[in-house]
């Protein structure tokens, strides 16, 4: 699978992420990729569907706007909600178009994350100037990861640091 991280010897990035064995290297790319062809300003459902076209062009699965059946005290609430994209049947990935991703943005995709049982997403604002400074990559049960933490070349592809 393209979403196989194996770790390398001595590979520190790897290691502090060795939790991240999703495809989120392959996905932040194809953000890139999308937010390099558009620019910001639009809005989220055309970088939804154009990152779908650019996951789909690299050979990842996904389900777009899937349901999840929120839980109260064990009893399903009547209302769903509906994630943007799980790539891989593990990463989930929020598509935001916004001025500023706040505080409240990343505190929902943790939630999305519990409520639908995925350990690792990612919250990724296209109306950045850059992607990685639109970018969080967050779990469950690990700390989240600031864009500026995340190693990215020169061309947008990301790489692990040695």
């Amino acid at each position: 699978s393209l979403c196989d991280t194996t770790p390398v010897p001595g590979d520190r990035w790897v290691s502090e992420m060795d939790s991240f064995a999703d495809c989120s290297a392959e996905v932040i790319a194809a953000c890139i990729a999308v937010h390099r062809e558009l620019g910001p300003g639009l809005l989220e459902g055309i970088y939804e569907e154009c990152l779908c076209r650019e996951l789909r062009e690299r050979g990842l699965r996904f389900e777009r706007q899937k349901p999840i059946q929120a839980e109260y005290r064990g009893v399903p609430v009547d209302q769903a909600y509906r994630i943007d994209l799980i790539v891989e049947g593990g990463l989930l990935v929020e598509v935001k178009a916004l001025d500023a991703l706040l505080p409240i943005h990343a505190a929902q995709v943790v939630t999305y994350l519990r409520v639908a049982g995925i350990e690792h997403g990612l919250l990724v604002n296209f109306n950045a100037m850059t992607i990685r400074d639109g970018l969080r990559r967050l779990s469950r049960t690990h700390p989240t990861f600031r864009s500026s933490d995340l190693p990215v070349k020169k061309s947008g592809a990301v790489k692990g640091r040695s």
